[in-house]
């Protein structure tokens, strides 16, 4: 009986072995499931700090590329500015040419309608009105010159700015 009874615990103390060595394996199994969620826990970690550099960088770069654009807005309306002023410079000119024109025209027909008087004034007159009207063409000239060449900046530093400015947009898709 005591024999048996060794047997019967023996089984039992097997048995109870071999739950825990299933046991063990199963806590083992775990582990490694434990360390690879882990494993990627650490790396999605890793991969949200450089997230946040990257954006972090990103912003710096945009706020970069907003205060140069701010800056080329400034030189542009600056620009538009001085475009302006000499627009109106060129007309204030042009009117006093005008004026002086007119009155040498009225000058003109003064001198014409005293013609028996003296065909030296009507030269005289007329001499005047030429100088005038090759001046003022000179003037008109010089001011379509100085107009063009103007324009020609203002598309110049405009093409610059859209190019800078494509160029940044590009670098911040690409950082993106």
């Amino acid at each position: 009986r005591r024999l048996q009874q060794e047997i019967t615990d023996g089984k039992a103390k097997t048995a109870r072995l071999q739950q825990a060595i299933k046991d063990l394996q199963e806590t083992m199994v775990l582990q490694r499931q434990v360390l690879e969620e882990a494993s990627k826990h650490e790396e999605a970690v890793n991969q949200l700090d450089e997230t946040a550099k990257e954006v972090k960088a990103n912003q710096v770069k945009t706020t970069e590329i907003e205060e140069k654009t701010e800056e080329d807005e400034r030189s542009l309306f600056r620009l538009e500015e001085k475009l302006f002023h000499m627009r109106k410079q060129s007309k204030m000119k042009m009117d006093a040419v005008q004026d002086r024109l007119d009155i040498a025209k009225e000058q003109l027909l003064i001198v014409e309608k005293e013609r028996r008087e003296g065909m030296a004034r009507v030269e005289a007159g007329e001499s005047e009105v030429r100088a005038l009207e090759a001046q003022m063409k000179a003037e008109q000239v010089k001011t379509e010159e100085e107009i063009a060449d103007m324009i020609a900046e203002y598309k110049r530093l405009e093409d610059a700015f859209f190019k800078r400015n494509e160029k940044r947009m590009m670098a911040v898709e690409a950082a993106i």
